[in-house]
């Protein structure tokens, strides 16, 4: 099933830092829902942001299909026979393919991994007691090909948990536990798909061992800090030099923020100055930059960026109280995210080191986009290259999946061909409306 694209607006903007190119266009549009859909949600976005995935949900009757945005606008995915309820969870770093889950009346869920070529594949599950579930958790599961995905199989009732890795070659394979832990769950693999990392746990989740896989080490442990000695790795760099993540207190009641490589191990990464805590979510392709948030009190947290130079908190917006990250430019340079306080909407914002941190809406729309009655309020995913974001936000009384490239990162895309188109049109009108750009 697909759809045209929706509503387009061209406009002048040097929004993404230093590494973009001088005063690009972007193009800020809805992307248009399934038909017959009532709201839709925007999850990942490919390396170059020409792909997004995400759902689209009706009410009557009750449904939520994957879908596949692209130039040729909406693909709904389909559903695994016996599921109506399905949505993608992340898409490839070339595009092709797309991964995440479907729930079925029983209770269970199945992960599944769609390309062009092959449709919607059921992954297959791992031999725990029934019934048992398999799914993924965050959007760094898939491997930049999408040959390689990680995820988890667990009864329906966590009694029993194990990490996996599915490859076209082996299909879905169990990582097993770490000594003393009897499950295991996956948070990420490199993007080259050669290391896969996670945590081991005991069945009363007490204490929490991070590992580190890959085909010819197998299952290792990931190390620890002394005073930190419950290890949660997030992420990977690209080839699996770098890991990133938290390290806990005895007691699970402190965390600092880790990065390890195969030479030193674990190194903490230490607190922003006035934070308490520390968690480490993401790491640039290089491993060269990490970026999470630190504990401000109060129930409040602020995100941080850490380089060669040191940890370093990149504030809140004026009038919310606290801020998370959702995603990580490749080269470490943006970051994007969402900040909250009580009785007020979220609101995402952008961070770069030239600008710092921004209102992602009040930025387009001070670039001469039209975002009236919009409400973004979601934080955002942002392409590897650095180019593009793609998120939810609030419209027309509608949930509604949007994207936010450079026309000149897209000009072989949606973007460049979508301005271009208008310009066109424009020009044999002979009546111009608005601000155009047809040069990105």
């Amino acid at each position: 099933m697909r759809a045209r694209y929706g509503s387009i607006a061209c406009v002048g903007l040097f929004l993404f830092g230093a590494s973009a190119l001088a005063a690009p266009a972007v193009v800020f549009r809805a992307l248009d829902p399934l038909a017959g859909s009532d709201d839709c949600f925007a999850n990942s976005v490919s390396s170059d942001g020409r792909v997004v995935a995400g759902r689209c949900e009706t009410t009557e009757p009750a449904m939520t299909e994957p879908v596949r945005w692209d130039v040729h606008g909406a693909q709904g995915l389909g559903f695994l026979e016996g599921s109506t309820n399905c949505s993608a969870v992340a898409v490839s770093g070339d595009g092709a393919v797309v991964v995440g889950a479907c729930n079925f009346p029983s209770g269970t869920t199945s992960a599944f991994r769609w390309d062009a070529a092959h449709g919607m594949q059921d992954l297959g599950s791992l031999p725990l007691s029934d019934p048992k579930s398999c799914f993924f958790d965050r959007s760094n599961v898939i491997s930049f090909d999408g040959s390689v995905v990680v995820g988890d199989c667990s009864t329906t009732d966590s009694s029993a948990a194990e990490a996996f890795r599915w490859d076209a070659l082996g299909g879905m394979q169990g990582l097993g536990f770490l000594p003393g832990t009897t499950q295991s769950f996956a948070t990420g693999v490199s993007s080259d798909g050669t290391l896969a990392v996670g945590v081991s746990e005991p069945a009363d989740f007490s204490t929490r061992q991070g590992f580190l896989w890959d085909p010819d080490q197998k299952l290792r442990g990931v190390g620890s800090l002394s005073m930190f000695p419950n290890c949660s790795p997030t992420g990977a760099s690209r080839d699996g030099s770098f890991v990133t993540g938290k390290c806990e207190n005895a007691d699970l009641t402190g965390s600092v923020a880790f990065r390890w490589d195969g030479v030193n191990g674990v190194q903490s990464l230490g607190v922003p100055t006035g934070q308490t805590e520390s968690v480490a979510y993401y790491i640039s392709q290089d491993g060269a930059v990490v970026a999470g948030q630190a504990d401000a009190g109060a129930g409040t947290s602020v995100p941080f960026r850490w380089d060669a130079s040191g940890i370093a908190s990149l504030g809140v917006l004026s009038g919310l109280d606290s801020c998370e990250v959702t995603s990580l430019s490749g080269d470490g340079s943006v970051l994007t995210g969402v900040c909250i306080a009580l009785l007020l909407n979220p609101v995402a914002f952008v961070w770069d080191a030239q600008n710092g941190i921004r209102d992602l809406r009040g930025v387009l729309m001070d670039a001469g986009n039209d975002l009236s009655g919009w409400l973004l309020s979601s934080g955002p995913s942002i392409s590897t290259d650095g180019r593009t974001l793609a998120g939810t936000g609030f419209h027309a009384g509608r949930d509604t999946a949007w994207i936010a490239p450079e026309a000149s990162a897209a000009g072989e895309g949606a973007a460049a061909l979508a301005c271009l188109a208008l310009c066109a049109r424009r020009a044999r009108a002979r009546r111009p409306r608005g601000r155009l750009n047809c040069r990105g």
